[in-house]
């Protein structure tokens, strides 16, 4: 992933901004990615997407129950847990950023329309 200065992926600078994208470390319950970022989480008003080396989750703004904070160490302070009704995904799926924090994360999507604890 290209982290220049003119990459497409950065905090969005903007409560109101309709496509947001976040670089940082994806778990499944299972597996976990760290180091170098290797997840990217990316939202907009109609879905959210989860990417990464361990697999692609995109779910429609109505499959996800709720946003809330990490349940797990270290990511409980610092991931953020995507509750959803998608039988077909991993029940355990957080994305813990990186340059950002959740809390800052956790508004833009507020602000998005998505439910957030």
């Amino acid at each position: 992933m290209n982290t220049s200065s003119n990459s497409t992926v950065s905090p969005a600078t903007d409560l109101t901004d309709s496509n947001c994208h976040w670089e940082g470390s994806l778990s499944n319950g299972v597996g976990t990615t760290t180091g170098t970022p290797l997840a990217v989480l990316s939202a907009d008003a109609n879905a959210l997407v989860l990417s990464g080396t361990l697999g692609t989750f995109r779910f429609a703004r109505a499959a996800v129950v709720r946003l809330g904070r990490g349940m797990m160490y270290p990511w409980f302070f610092t991931g953020i847990r995507i509750h959803h009704n998608t039988p077909d995904f991993p029940a355990e799926l957080q994305f813990k950023p990186q340059g950002i924090s959740s809390r800052e994360i956790l508004a833009r999507l507020r602000a998005l329309g998505y439910p957030v604890a």
